[in-house]
């Protein structure tokens, strides 16, 4: 699910875009009353967005529903350790060079940053709702064990 947020000019989710969506504002900035100026502002709209004045409200809406399956990489590891013969020629009894890569990759179609969505604490009544949460940070990691 994607959790399609609202404010006090309606849907503000992308593909509801301002063109296809049922407005009360003309060009000109102003609240629009006159049902015949309405009629004509509205001759094209598709997505209807009810008024809401005060503070946004969070709306689930079934058109927002979408295939979230993905695969994931989340971690690999490269690293060689040198052979003990040779490890010990330079008075170590063990050397291993690593490099490490944290969220490589993600193959999915989802449109969201993470298909794997976040559920807020606040409202746990709503698994699996994408609240808009940062996307995973890639990182890396170069590190040396060394055993003298």
């Amino acid at each position: 699910f994607t959790n399609t947020g609202r404010d006090i000019w309606g849907n503000l989710l992308n593909r509801m875009n301002y063109d296809h969506r049922f407005k009360y504002i003309n060009g000109s900035g102003e609240l629009v009353t006159d049902l015949d100026e309405l009629g004509e502002l509205n001759k094209d709209a598709t997505v209807w967005s009810p008024f809401s004045a005060g503070e946004s409200v969070l709306v689930t809406h079934s058109d927002a529903i979408e295939d979230a399956s993905y695969l994931r990489l989340s971690n690999i590891t490269l690293g060689y350790t040198l052979p003990d013969r040779w490890a010990m020629k330079t008075g170590m009894e063990m050397l291993r060079v690593y490099f490490t890569v944290f969220n490589v990759w993600t193959w999915t179609n989802y449109r969201g940053f993470d298909p794997e969505v976040n559920t807020r604490p606040d409202n746990i009544a709503t698994p699996n709702l994408d609240h808009s949460s940062f996307p995973r940070s890639r990182s890396f990691t170069l590190g040396i064990n060394l055993t003298l």
